[in-house]
């Protein structure tokens, strides 16, 4: 009954509050239609202009260098902003569609330019991609040439310093931006070309130098022109896109004044219905104190009573006891009464249920658990040689790099390969070579054991070390020691000039850091082995 009363009260309070707060809005809404929908006209224009800005903002933009996703989030921007808001506009009567209409007329050639811009900067960056990988060759060519010239042994040659100016002028003509200095640069380049072709008795090595360097220049200066004549189409291009951006701007904002005036013309309609509904406020509030008294009258005679002695039942089933609980008659109350009665019926069953059903999920859990870690193990190691897989080796690689950038400390690889494992194949048999990897996987893991690190099998009859926080002069002794294990395992193989298994091993360090990347540590390290290899085999080499 006290919930009912502050119910009640709560109501007129509410009601009275709501009828101030119609008072109110009919005012803030009058002040809406006149001040504020004045602002809001100067905001459109503010808008206007600075649409006007970012379209100008655009064509600075295509006279610099722009990478693929600047260009893709422009046009998916511009489209996807106009789309939103034009499914939002739909006309409320015929001078509204008209403007509506005329937005639209717009709205096709817009999107049109805006996909022939798209497609002409995806062609000039087509060309810069092409500039980004022509630069790298030349700076491979510049690197090879800058080796020759500072190598102690050989002596200083004109060839050499030629074809260095040569590649200078084909880099230059990379960041030119004029046409009569990349013709000047292209005349200078074939003059120190066609001087190098007259020289006198070129090497063959010097020879071949010439010749991809004639190649190289011609791609070169061709591209150039090329990326000039697409950056000019893309800049025409973005100035038809910023003309047809405008007139749909004004378009927008004809429509917005029209949008305006019905807006304030609602709002006269709006402070009349006001008045109205707080007519009808009052009304309906008297007629609700009036059905809530006689709410109350027939709840506290029907309802409240026979609530109270279901209550006092059940709370007695609580305490223990077990008193007959009221199922008659044919209503909600009734139906409380049979539900708590199945409810005390099933209670103890279902906690007996529950504790068989928790022993079995913990049996369940507990053999999960099991068969998680089994497969965690499987997933990590090489089902061949039952050492860490590659995955695992992966993991840990980039656990100690990640470890060496926080603690700032070295990291160590060592890449391990087996000398003539093919000739050891086609000799004994695919099987007595997976015998072969067991033994020497096993004869490894062993010296690797002495260490903190890992041994994982890489691939083929690769495999690899991680030490870490060592350098490459502490991991030679290592790599000594995994070669001489695998000697001492004498593992024949008659293919061999030694007539057993032997290994090449490339050891590289570094010092990890966010500039970095694990890729150029384990570059590193097949460079050594490649050395090893390329030494007569059977030994480790440093990078």
């Amino acid at each position: 009954m006290l919930i009912l009363a502050g119910v009640m009260g709560f109501y007129l309070l509410t009601t009275w509050h709501s009828i101030q707060a119609l008072r109110e809005q009919s005012r803030e809404f009058s002040n809406l239609s006149g001040t504020h929908f004045e602002r809001t006209m100067t905001a459109a224009e503010l808008s206007r202009d600075a649409e006007v800005i970012a379209a100008q903002a655009l064509e600075s933009l295509l006279g610099t260098r722009r990478t693929t996703s600047d260009i893709s989030a422009l046009d998916n921007s511009l489209l996807q902003i106009y789309q939103n808001i034009r499914q939002q506009l739909i006309a409320n009567d015929e001078q509204e569609q008209q403007e509506l209409d005329k937005l639209d007329r717009w709205q096709q050639p817009y999107f049109d330019s805006l996909q022939q811009l798209e497609s002409k900067l995806q062609q000039e960056q087509g060309h810069l991609q092409q500039q980004q990988q022509q630069l790298n060759q030349l700076i491979q060519e510049i690197q090879t040439l800058e080796q020759r010239l500072l190598n102690a042994d050989a002596q200083p040659s004109l060839f050499n310093s030629y074809a260095l100016a040569a590649l200078s002028y084909s880099a230059a003509a990379l960041n030119t931006e004029r046409r009569g200095q990349l013709s000047h640069l292209e005349q200078r380049t074939q003059t120190l070309l066609d001087t190098l072709s007259k020289e006198s008795g070129l090497n063959s090595t010097q020879q071949n130098t010439l010749n991809r360097l004639k190649q190289l220049s011609q791609s070169v200066f061709k591209n150039a022109q090329q990326t000039l004549v697409s950056q000019r189409v893309s800049l025409a291009s973005a100035r038809e896109t910023r003309l047809y951006a405008q007139k749909l701007a004004a378009s927008s904002y004809s429509y917005f004044l029209t949008l305006q005036q019905n807006a304030r013309d609602a709002a006269r309609i709006h402070q009349r219905l006001v008045t109205e509904t707080q007519k009808m406020i009052g009304l309906f509030s008297v007629i609700f104190i009036v059905l809530v008294v006689l709410g109350v009258l027939y709840v506290r005679k029907k309802i409240i009573k026979r609530l109270d002695h279901l209550h006092q039942v059940m709370m007695s089933h609580v305490a223990g006891y077990t008193p007959k609980i009221p199922t008659e008659g044919n209503d909600e109350i009734s139906a409380m009464g049979e539900a708590f009665e199945v409810f005390v019926t099933a209670r103890q069953r279902a906690e007996q249920e529950l504790i068989s059903a928790r022993l079995e999920a913990e049996q369940a859990n507990e053999q999960l658990k099991q068969l998680n870690q089994q497969l965690q193990i499987l997933s990590e190691t090489d089902t061949l040689t039952q050492v860490a897989n590659r995955r695992r080796f992966e993991q840990a690689f980039d656990h100690y790099w990640q470890q060496g950038i926080e603690q700032r400390t070295k990291l160590c690889l060592i890449i391990i390969d087996i000398d003539k494992f093919k000739d050891y194949n086609d000799h004994y048999g695919h099987h007595a070579g997976d015998h072969c990897l067991i033994k020497v996987a096993q004869t490894l893991n062993k010296t690797m054991q002495q260490y903190n690190g890992i041994l994982a099998r890489f691939g083929g009859e690769e495999f690899v070390a991680l030490l870490p926080n060592m350098d490459s002069h502490q991991g030679q002794p290592i790599a000594e020691q995994l070669l001489q294990a695998t000697r001492a395992a004498q593992i024949t193989h008659e293919q061999s000039p030694e007539g057993i298994v032997t290994i090449s091993l490339g050891i590289a360090s570094c010092q990890p850091d966010n500039n970095s990347q694990p890729f150029d540590l384990l570059q590193k390290a097949d460079k050594a082995l490649y050395q090893a290899k390329h030494n007569g085999r059977a030994r480790a080499e440093i990078a």
